[in-house]
């Protein structure tokens, strides 16, 4: 078998159609896959919804069922646990499934690179066709690891290969508690692992992105601390590389998420100006000055980063803090 995704069944989702997702797989144009379903909670009013298998799926569906909620992270992790196909990916269940999907995941990888990734588009609460940050088609190794700095920081727009997988598996008290699509945490396990990496500058999916999109800052700032410590005690030389990432993610990625609506951006703006208490306002107030303190540590200066340094908008745009009535403009400046 050449393909297993995986697909997280989240706990909170009301509009999630369950059987349109599963029906999509029965129509694809290649059968040569898996599908493993996570629930990260089973409930009796998910499972009603539920119907019978399509009798062509029975012998290619899996089910994980857990009857206490768990994070994203860790429902991922029980996927690729028992995933059996050559290469993984993952698709999550809010997702339109096109007849083609497995067709292209299946061609985009001839030469057995341990991950493939390909451009991400987000829809919904976000709208996002960014550009790329990468050679398209070259194969990355062990002697140049720019993709560790400049690969998307998602996990849902690539493909992984079961050695590589197997290998992340084996890693002792990894913290998987992160419950969003932005699962850092095994993403950069992989990435700092891989041998071959290429990115194929080509849409695939559409990656939904809803209005309560989480990016809690001290959540994932324990996992790049997490992370850090992973490449020290590992003789990992990758500092730069994973210091960039976080720059990136933390410093663009995060706040052009968050402001995508520009309309939920100005209203609230206009509250912060006014000095508002409320959690949602406090909550981007307390990434900002997260921010702010990356730029302000003098131990590891983003001055002297070597990707800072080169000379494109990207770089050019991390140099200093963006500021905060600039960040429903982010994301734009890096799209088609």
């Amino acid at each position: 078998m050449k393909l297993s995704i995986i697909s997280i069944i989240f706990n909170n989702d009301k509009n999630i159609n369950v059987n349109k997702f599963i029906d999509g797989f029965s129509v694809q144009e290649d059968q040569d896959f898996e599908l493993i379903l996570v629930f990260q909670k089973v409930t009796k009013k998910l499972m009603n919804k539920l119907k019978k298998v399509p009798n062509k799926l029975k012998d290619k569906i899996k089910f994980i069922f857990n009857y206490k909620s768990i994070s994203y992270e860790q429902c991922v992790f029980q996927g690729m646990e028992k995933a059996m196909g050559r290469y993984i990916s993952i698709i999550n269940t809010d997702n339109k499934i096109k007849d083609y999907l497995v067709k292209r995941l299946n061609e985009i990888n001839q030469e057995d690179v341990q991950i493939v990734e390909y451009k991400p588009r987000l829809v919904g609460n976000v709208k996002w066709k960014p550009i790329k940050r990468l050679e398209e088609n070259k194969i990355y190794d062990q002697s140049n690891i720019e993709f560790i700095a400049k690969s998307f920081p998602f996990l849902f727009n690539k493909i992984f290969k079961k050695d590589l997988v197997e290998k992340v598996l084996e890693i002792k008290n990894l913290e998987l508690r992160l419950n969003s699509k932005l699962s850092i945490n095994i993403l950069y396990y992989l990435l700092l692992n891989t041998n071959t990496y290429k990115y194929i500058d080509q849409r695939i999916t559409r990656e939904y992105i809803a209005k309560k999109f989480s990016a809690f800052s001290k959540t994932y700032n324990k996992s790049w601390i997490n992370l850090c410590k992973y490449i020290q005690e590992n003789n990992i030389n990758a500092k730069e590389e994973l210091f960039y990432a976080r720059i990136y993610f933390e410093a663009l990625l995060l706040p052009g998420l968050l402001f995508g609506n520009s309309h939920w951006f100005s209203k609230i703006y206009k509250k912060l100006s006014l000095h508002s208490n409320k959690p949602s306002e406090l909550n981007i107030k307390a990434i900002s000055d997260k921010i702010n303190k990356i730029y302000e540590s003098k131990k590891d200066p983003v001055s002297a980063n070597k990707y800072i340094n080169q000379n494109n908008l990207e770089a050019q745009t991390l140099l200093k803090p963006i500021e905060l009535s600039s960040w429903n403009k982010i994301l734009s400046n890096f799209e088609e």
